[in-house]
């Protein structure tokens, strides 16, 4: 047997330094051009983000087909049991809860 890479995880938290520099140097030119507008600052972000999450719909959407009566996608994905999820309403707040929590926890993080 020969020895494991550990460039897997090296790799990825490397790409949470890259990912922060990046967005800090974005954070900075977008400044730069608005005149050191926080809104700006703060929208431009996520109005790319809003368009790059559009456009991945759009794309997924157009190459899916409707789900098989089976209730199971091309890769075995229950449609069915999404479905009931989402519409389960203890499910949906256990889900804004965990998120809630772990926005607070990030938030406080140092």
């Amino acid at each position: 047997m020969g020895k494991k890479s550990r460039a897997g995880p090296s790799l990825l938290s490397l790409s949470y330094v890259f990912g922060g520099a990046a967005g800090i140097a974005c954070a900075g030119q977008i400044s730069e051009w608005t005149g050191h507008s926080w809104r700006a600052i703060f929208g431009l972000p996520s109005f790319a983000l809003l368009f790059i999450i559009g456009l991945a719909a759009w794309l997924l959407r157009r190459g899916l087909s409707a789900p098989p009566s089976s209730g199971r996608g091309p890769a075995g994905f229950n449609w069915q049991l999404a479905r009931t999820l989402a519409e389960s309403r203890s499910f949906r707040a256990v889900s804004a809860l965990s998120f809630a929590l772990t926005l607070l926890r990030e938030t406080f993080n140092d």
